[in-house]
């Protein structure tokens, strides 16, 4: 409905670096048609907390490789090629308001 009200304020999606994550975003947008913007999902951010981050499983790397060629996800495609060529992952509760 604020989006409705006010189709000029931008909307933000803080989610995890990881499938789920990436996932998240993608139906928020397709099902609410608010363009959310990603906050703090990029590769800057991943490569800054990587000391923190976790380790991926084979499937969970697959999958990520599927994202690679779906169109909806290109703007995640630097992203995703590291999480996979490094095999990690991080929680958005790692990030912190330093960045």
């Amino acid at each position: 409905m604020l989006h409705e009200f006010n189709p000029h304020l931008i909307f933000y999606h803080w989610g995890d670096l990881d499938l789920g994550g990436f996932r998240i975003l993608h139906h928020l947008r397709s099902q609410t048609g608010v363009p959310f913007k990603p906050l703090y999902m990029d590769l800057n951010t991943l490569k800054y907390y990587e000391d923190y981050a976790m380790p991926i499983n084979k499937e969970h790397e697959k999958q990520l490789i599927e994202l690679l060629g779906k169109e909806e996800y290109q703007e995640f495609r630097d992203v995703i090629q590291y999480m996979v060529d490094k095999k990690i992952r991080l929680e958005q509760e790692i990030v912190g308001f330093d960045k």
